[in-house]
C-alpha cells in the first residue's frame, strides 16, 4: 500500500505537475469548471492535490486547470508513492468516487482497471487448478483465497453496485457492435434515461435484431411463408396480444421514438388484411410506407409488392408523394394498403407536405379521401383498397369528431365498403396522465383502430 511521502501538503508551481496520462480518456469533461473557477478565485484551492514523488497528478486534474488559468503561483499537494502501476491507476479511481460521473466515464474505468483485475482472476484459476489436481493425488492442499468475481472486483472499486457496472457494460458493448442506437448512451449520459430503462431498450433492440435475423433467413428458403404461421383471427375485430416486430428496423434514426415507433402497423394486422384479401402472386401497392412495413410482410407472405412514401425510411421505399396519385411506374394492384398519418396527433416528418401538419382536421379529410381517390385508379377489377384509420377523438370547435366515422362516409363515395373491422390498441399504450385526464374531464378514449377494406365502383368482385 502507498504511504505518503510528506506528511502535510507542499507548495509547487502548478506548472510543475503532469496531468495523468489516464486520467482524459477515462474522464471526458462531463463537468463544467464553471462554478469552480469562480471558487477558487474567491478562496483559493482548499482541498489539497494528490500527485505521485514525481509530480504525476492522481486527484485534482480540474483545479490544476483553473489554477493554471487563473496564473496562480504555487497550489497546495500532497505526494504519494504508489507501489505499482495497478495501485497508481486505483488511486485515480478511487479519488474520483464521489465525483458525479456519467456511465460512459464509469465504462471507462472498468476498461483501465479490467486488465489488473482479470490477471488476478486468472491467477486464482490456475490456483483453484493446481489445488484441484494436487486433491485428486491425495495431496494437502493450501487454504485458497475466497472465490470472488471479476466484476464484483471491479465494481467495489469504482464504487458502484455489481449490477449497475454489467449493464453500463452491456450498453456499452451494443452501441460498439452496431445493435442498438448510439441516441440511447447519448440520453443516458445526459440524464435523460436510467441505467436501468437505457438497458431495457439496449436489450429489446437486440430482441429485434435477432428476430429479423431469423425471418431473413426463413425467408431465403422457397418452401417459407409467413401466411403459415399465422393464427387467423375469423371475426371483425382483430385483437393482437403482443406486436410482432419480426419486421421492425433497429430505430438508428434521431427523429425516431424507439418505444414504438410512428407509422408502422403491426406485421399481423397487415398479414391478416393480405390474408384474407390476396393470394400468393399478388400486387400490394403502399403509397404511404414509411419504413415498407407492409411490402416486408407482404414478400414474407409470397406476394409482390411496390412501396412510395414522401420521406422514406427504408431503401426499398421509392420517394413520392401520394397527394400526386401514383406514379407512371406503379404497377396495377391487387391491393392497395392505404395508412395514412391519423390526423394531427403526431409529426412525421419536418416536410410541408406531411398530412401530420395539416392545419386543420378538415383539411386532414380532405387529402385522406383525395389520395384515395387517386390511388383507386390502379386497382385491378376484383382488387381493394384497405384504409387504416385511428379513430381517435379529437375537440372539432365544440364537437368531438370521430375520424374513423368521418374516413368512412367519405369513403363511401368512392366504392362499396365491403367490411370494417376493428382493432383494438393494447391499453398500455396510453400516457397514464392521459388517462387521468379523461377521467377528470369526462372524456372516452378510443382503443380503437379501423380497418376498411373497400371495392372500387369500377371493379367487380
Amino acid at each position: 500500500m502507498s504511504e505518503p511521502l510528506d506528511t502535510a501538503p507542499i507548495l509547487l508551481p502548478p506548472t510543475s505537475l503532469t496531468p495523468h496520462p489516464q486520467n482524459d480518456a477515462i474522464y471526458v469533461g462531463s463537468t463544467s469548471d464553471l462554478d469552480l473557477h469562480e471558487s477558487i478565485r474567491r478562496e483559493g484551492i482548499l482541498e489539497p492535490l494528490v500527485a505521485t514523488s514525481s509530480n504525476v497528478l492522481l486527484s485534482g486534474h480540474r483545479r490544476l486547470r483553473v489554477a493554471l488559468d487563473l496564473e496562480l503561483e504555487t497550489v497546495p499537494v500532497r505526494r504519494i508513492d504508489p507501489k505499482s502501476a495497478e495501485e497508481e491507476v486505483n488511486l485515480l479511481v478511487a479519488f474520483n468516487t464521489q465525483r458525479k460521473k456519467t456511465a460512459t466515464e464509469i465504462y471507462h474505468e472498468a476498461l483501465v482497471l479490467k486488465p489488473y483485475y482479470a490477471a488476478r482472476a486468472a491467477e486464482r484459476q490456475a490456483e483453484g487448478r493446481r489445488a484441484g489436481a494436487a486433491a485428486r493425488h491425495g495431496k494437502s492442499t493450501p487454504d485458497l483465497q475466497p472465490r470472488r468475481r471479476m466484476i464484483d472486483e471491479l465494481a467495489a472499486a469504482i464504487g458502484i453496485k455489481r449490477e449497475m457496472l454489467r449493464r453500463i457494460l452491456r450498453i456499452h458493448e451494443a452501441i460498439e457492435g452496431q445493435t442498438a442506437p448510439q441516441r440511447i448512451l447519448d440520453e443516458l449520459n445526459e440524464g435523460r434515461l436510467s441505467v436501468h430503462e437505457a438497458y431495457r431498450r439496449v436489450r429489446r433492440c437486440q430482441r429485434l435484431a435477432r428476430r429479423r435475423e431469423s425471418m431473413e433467413r426463413a425467408l431465403e428458403s422457397t418452401d417459407f411463408n409467413y401466411e403459415d404461421q399465422l393464427d387467423i383471427q375469423p371475426f371483425d375485430v382483430w385483437e393482437f396480444r403482443r406486436r410482432d416486430n419480426d419486421f421492425h428496423d433497429i430505430a438508428m434514426d434521431e427523429d425516431v421514438i424507439i418505444e414504438g415507433s410512428y407509422g408502422s402497423p403491426p406485421a399481423q394486422l397487415i398479414a391478416h388484411a393480405l390474408a384474407y384479401w390476396t393470394k400468393p402472386g399478388d400486387m400490394v401497392v403502399d403509397p404511404m410506407a414509411g419504413r415498407g412495413q407492409v411490402e416486408s410482410v407482404a414478400r414474407a407472405m409470397r406476394r409482390r409488392a411496390v412501396s412510395f412514401d414522401l420521406v422514406p425510411r427504408a431503401d426499398f421505399v421509392a420517394e413520392h408523394d401520394a397527394m400526386k396519385g401514383p406514379p407512371p411506374e406503379c404497377p396495377p394492384a391487387d391491393l392497395v394498403f392505404l395508412d395514412p398519418p391519423y390526423g394531427l396527433t403526431h409529426e412525421y416528418s419536418k416536410d410541408p407536405r406531411d398530412l401530420s401538419r395539416c392545419v386543420s382536421e378538415d383539411a386532414w379529410l380532405g387529402a385522406v379521401l383525395d389520395i384515395a381517390r387517386r390511388w383507386m385508379t390502379v386497382i385491378k377489377p376484383g382488387g381493394r383498397m384497405v384504409v387504416l384509420i385511428g379513430s381517435e377523438y379529437r375537440r372539432n370547435g365544440d364537437q368531438m369528431m370521430d375520424r374513423a366515422w368521418a374516413v368512412g362516409r367519405g369513403l363511401e363515395t368512392l366504392g362499396r365498403i365491403e367490411r370494417r373491422i376493428q382493432v383494438p390498441y393494447a391499453t398500455s399504450m396510453f400516457d397514464p396522465r392521459r388517462t387521468a385526464h379523461a377521467i377528470e374531464n369526462r372524456w372516452m378514449l378510443s382503443r380503437i383502430r379501423e380497418l376498411f377494406a373497400i371495392v372500387s365502383r369500377d371493379s367487380s368482385s
